[in-house]
């Protein structure tokens, strides 16, 4: 009897007498070997739009250069800021920007005690 047209069992076996598989065997088989836990270890690189060709039409438009310029994400030519090979200069030139004001703040509280140490004689005179 040939079980080429009816329902496979798990005793079913082909012209060549291998055996075949029932679907739920099939079934159950795809299950063990299907495995989330690897997915944590994956790592997939970071995605960068400006970096994409098929979304260089879309920054070509004269509004999206104009804010990727201001945004300071593109150079005044069009080229890619990247900011993770500029980051020792922007923490270069924040801490310039901490230490102006510190010094700023430092001047006024000086200019402040001389008007005050200024105006108090004066008061008592």
């Amino acid at each position: 009897m040939s079980n080429w047209g009816g329902s496979s069992t798990a005793g079913d076996t082909t012209r060549g007498g291998t055996k075949r598989l029932s679907q739920e065997d099939l079934r159950e088989k795809r299950e063990r070997g299907f495995s989330l836990t690897g997915l944590q270890a994956v790592k997939l690189r970071e995605y960068n739009a400006l970096y994409d060709p098929n979304m260089r039409h879309f920054f070509e438009s004269r509004n999206n250069q104009y804010f990727l310029y201001r945004t300071g994400q593109i150079d005044s030519n069009g080229r890619v800021i990247d900011l993770d090979k500029n980051k020792s200069k922007l923490f270069i030139l924040e801490r310039e920007f901490k230490e102006a004001e510190k010094i700023e703040e430092r001047r006024q509280k000086e200019e402040m005690e001389m008007r005050v140490s200024y105006t108090i004689p004066f008061l008592f005179a």
